[in-house]
């Protein structure tokens, strides 16, 4: 069975294999199981999958489905997780993958003040507004800590835009953004580049 990242368009998954080929990536961190099909692309292609779910029945079906796997699968809160996995001082880079949201639960906020306080990272968050480019859906109270978040040291924000039909469910465009520090940037005319320093 192929597996794919959930909802994830065509465009985004070359670009973030690009990234991750590029930097040498060899870690892939995920807040938001669901059901494991993002963690087990990454596997699949090679990645060391760290996983965190705090919704009981998606941490049950995601246990099930990885079974097998090297996957290290955690039932807890994505920000104790989070800032145990950075404090071990790793050395190996890694790509974090920011999509824990469930109902009134939103920890995408402390996720980004875990991960601010790093010197270097690359980050990919998902479910947010994408400026001007409202074809990609989005979800407001997501997007809003995102949109809403001060960064302490600069950051390179990577926005898409570009305008392709889904393939595969849930068939529209699903808005994201990739964050870079202490990276270079890999230009490419499908994505808008935005850099923001604060003192």
């Amino acid at each position: 069975m192929a597996y794919r990242p959930n909802a994830w368009d065509d465009i985004q998954i070359e670009y973030v294999n690009k990234i991750i080929r590029d930097y040498g990536i060899k870690r892939f961190f995920e807040t938001g199981t669901y059901h494991g099909q993002t963690s087990l692309y990454f596997c699949m292609n090679g990645l060391d999958v760290y996983t965190v779910e705090n919704n009981q029945n998606s941490y049950l079906t995601a246990k099930e489905i990885l079974a097998g796997s090297e996957i290290k699968l955690f039932y807890n809160d994505s920000r104790q997780v989070l800032k145990d996995y950075v404090e071990q001082d790793l050395d190996e880079d890694t790509l974090f993958y920011l999509d824990a949201h469930w109902g009134d639960n939103l920890p995408l906020t402390g996720e980004l003040e875990i991960l601010d306080k790093e010197d270097k990272f690359v980050v990919v968050c998902h479910d947010v507004l994408v400026p001007f480019r409202t074809h990609f859906k989005w979800d407001k109270d997501v997007s809003d800590a995102f949109h809403n978040f001060k960064f302490t040291k600069p950051t390179t924000k990577i926005y898409p835009r570009y305008n392709i039909p889904m393939k595969v469910p849930p068939y529209v465009l699903c808005g994201y953004v990739i964050l870079l520090r202490d990276y270079p940037m890999i230009m490419d005319k499908r994505f808008i580049f935005e850099e923001v320093i604060y003192p």
